[in-house]
């Protein structure tokens, strides 16, 4: 059984049907799935291995009863799925069982272009056109993530839970073992290891966004900048994920760290003189207010005229704001991987180009870290 691009495998569209494939596939193109089924009532068992060559593939893509027991090589191309549960249904992949995922796809000027590679996923955070589902996904064999900034499992939404009682490897840098967004619900009964030399930023597990992981197993990961559990806020640094750690965490390499749990967002402000500067937690912008009278800042702008180096000093790096001496910005701070901190001494050279107390400057200045 061969499977061209842009095609289906098998297609199941009633309700209460069950789905075995035995069949022998020799390869399947790109943009094709292998089993889809929208049957929550179904139950869809998968005996047939599956190996890819091509790109943005799924293996099985199903609500209800999910029944993985075959190999499923999506090694080869980027974005590839292996196991996608949607509309609540339970997938689970069977001990003995492996599933092999290549690069992913990310960082393109437009999101819709970012592709994924996910052994096992559950759940969509939903948009425009479709509502917000959840889906349970449960690893008892193996997952091995071979490409860069790809992921073992995945999951998201509150009622989505993420189980791993296998092993999970990771032998590229930039990956996660599992990454719970938006309320999901992580269990880590297994392994989640790292696999080779050389490896850079690898983390065991990322909890975003109200998530939670109970960690019961073992995470053990040696890689430059290695984080064993990592959690993270919302857009405004608010809810902040959930760790229970029952396990153990055996994270080893140049700035690799056990833990990673930021503070919550706060408010900043300023008083001095009858002068107030406030920003709200996940404000873009401050209000200004003089004597308890809001201020809306005068813009001051004019033409560049020439580029100066960037003036790092003991601490920070100083932006020049007279819109004609533009500051270049620094790029690949991110490579420092003993960098934590970094301050911005903000000049007040815009101070120049106008006569108002209460100031904002608008440039082409940057600041890349």
């Amino acid at each position: 059984m061969t499977i061209g691009n842009s095609s289906y495998g098998f297609i199941n569209e009633g309700t209460g049907n069950t789905v075995i494939s035995n069949a022998t596939v020799s390869n399947v193109g790109d943009n094709t799935v292998f089993v889809f089924s929208k049957d929550a009532a179904g139950t869809v068992v998968n005996n047939s291995q599956l190996t890819s060559t091509g790109s943005k593939n799924y293996g099985l893509y199903s609500a209800g009863t999910v029944i993985n027991n075959a190999n499923i090589n999506y090694g080869s191309g980027v974005g590839n799925v292996g196991i996608y549960s949607i509309n609540g249904g339970t997938a689970s992949n069977s001990s003995g069982a492996s599933i092999t995922v290549g690069a992913s796809s990310v960082g393109n000027p437009n999101p819709s272009d970012n592709y994924y590679a996910i052994g096992m996923a559950a759940g969509y955070y939903g948009d425009a056109s479709s509502p917000a589902y959840t889906g349970n996904i449960l690893n008892s064999g193996t997952i091995n993530v071979t490409g860069e900034n790809s992921i073992g499992m995945y999951g998201t939404e509150s009622g989505t839970t993420v189980t791993n009682n296998g092993v999970i490897n990771l032998s590229a840098s930039n990956t996660v073992g599992m990454y719970l967004d938006n309320g999901a619900y992580g269990i880590n009964n297994g392994i989640i290891q790292s696999s080779g030399s050389g490896l850079k930023r690898i983390v065991g597990v990322v909890v975003k966004n109200g998530s939670t992981i109970e960690n019961n197993g073992t995470i053990q990961i040696n890689a430059e900048e290695a984080v064993g559990l990592a959690a993270k806020g919302n857009a405004a640094g608010r809810n902040i994920g959930i760790i229970k750690n029952y396990g153990t965490l055996n994270i080893t390499g140049v700035g690799a760290r056990d833990k990673v749990i930021p503070s919550e967002g706060q408010a900043l402000g300023k008083d001095m003189g009858g002068v107030k500067i406030h920003a709200p937690v996940g404000a873009s912008t401050a209000t200004i207010s003089v004597n308890g009278t809001p201020v809306i800042p005068e813009l001051a702008t004019t033409s560049a005229e020439e580029y100066k180096e960037m003036e790092v000093s003991t601490i920070g790096m100083y932006i020049d704001t007279s819109n004609r001496r533009f500051t270049r910005p620094i790029t690949g701070l991110s490579e420092l991987s003993s960098l934590r901190k970094a301050d911005l001494i903000i000049g007040n050279e815009a101070a120049q180009n106008t006569t108002g107390k209460i100031y904002s400057s608008k440039s082409s200045n940057t600041c890349t870290i």
